[in-house]
C-alpha cells in the first residue's frame, strides 16, 4: 500500500512527465486551495501520459483526446492531516460554454483518498473545471474552479 507522501511523489513525477512532453502537455501542475480545515489538491492531464498498467489499475482509458481530472481532499495540517472522504461532483466547459458533467470515481488507498473523472477535449482546448465538494464530516459545500489548456497526443 502507498503512503500519502508516495502518492504525492507519483503525482509530481507524472506532472513532470506531462510538462516535458509538449504534445501531451496540459499546461498544468499540481495545484491546491485551502477551505478552512480542508486543503484540496487538484490537477488535470491527458490520459495518454499514463502507463498502461496505471490506466488499467484505475480503469482509465488511454487516448490522445481523453483527459483525467484528479481531486484529493485532506483535513488538517502537516503530519496531522488525513484524507477527507467527500462527495465530489462538477462539470467541465469549453470556451463556447459547452458543458459536460464530470463523473468522479472514489479511489481509496492507505493514507489517501482521491477522486478521478475523465473528459474529452479537442486539440488546444482551454477548459474550465467547476468542482463542488462536501466533506462527509461537514454539511458545508465548497466550490472552486480552475482552467487548463489541453493538447491531443498523436
Amino acid at each position: 500500500m502507498k503512503s500519502f507522501k508516495n502518492i504525492l511523489v507519483t503525482i509530481v513525477i507524472l506532472l513532470v512527465a506531462v510538462s516535458q512532453t509538449p504534445t501531451a502537455r496540459a499546461e498544468t501542475g499540481e495545484q491546491s486551495k485551502k477551505f478552512g480545515d480542508y486543503t484540496v489538491y487538484y490537477n488535470a492531464f491527458n490520459s495518454a501520459v499514463l502507463s498502461p498498467e496505471v490506466a488499467r489499475q484505475y480503469g482509465i482509458t488511454r487516448a490522445g483526446n481523453l483527459g483525467v481530472v484528479n481531486i484529493a481532499i485532506r483535513k488538517g495540517e502537516g503530519k496531522t492531516s488525513a484524507p477527507a472522504s467527500s462527495i465530489v461532483n462538477g462539470e467541465v466547459a469549453n470556451l463556447l460554454s459547452q458543458t459536460n458533467p464530470l463523473q468522479f470515481k472514489k479511489v481509496e488507498e492507505t493514507g489517501a483518498i482521491y477522486y478521478l473523472a475523465t473528459f474529452r477535449f479537442d486539440n488546444q482546448d482551454t477548459l474550465t473545471f467547476k468542482i463542488n465538494f462536501t466533506p462527509d464530516d461537514s454539511k458545508r459545500n465548497y466550490k472552486f474552479s480552475f482552467q487548463n489548456r489541453f493538447f491531443i497526443d498523436k
